[in-house]
């Protein structure tokens, strides 16, 4: 998922060249790759010692459901945010409203897309919820 955020958030650099715009961007990326990184430690080392995960026995790990949880709460926040960064530009340009507003469809159409591959249901798969 970070990884498609990133091309995303790649696109929106290329489109517009405005500074502040970028600032914005640069720091969503910022923290789609931190948060992406810090996710990926936690599932890896989410026991201690690490060989504990694949033991039957679940002492000395963190509560996989809280993790799974978070991170998917935290990844539906940042796809928000990723969908909403372009929707003032869009609304900028000029064009009648009705290609507005269907250009910001296509967006959300594409926002849609992407979440439901990381959906609470695919993650409800995993684990008992």
């Amino acid at each position: 998922m970070t990884a498609i955020r990133l091309s995303i958030l790649m696109f929106y650099i290329q489109i517009n060249p405005f500074r502040r715009f970028r600032i914005v961007v640069y720091s969503t990326m910022g923290f789609c790759l931190a948060s992406g990184i810090v996710a990926t430690m936690c599932f890896i080392f989410r026991c201690v010692p690490t060989r504990n995960a694949w033991a039957p026995v679940d002492w000395g790990c963190m509560d996989t459901r809280a993790l799974f949880m978070s991170t998917m709460i935290i990844n539906l926040m940042t796809d928000l945010w990723v969908l909403a960064i372009p929707l003032p530009m869009v609304w900028r340009l000029q064009m009648p409203t009705k290609q507005k507003v269907a250009l910001m469809a296509t967006f959300a159409l594409g926002f849609l897309s992407v979440t439901s591959i990381d959906s609470p249901q695919n993650t409800c798969r995993t684990i008992p919820c």
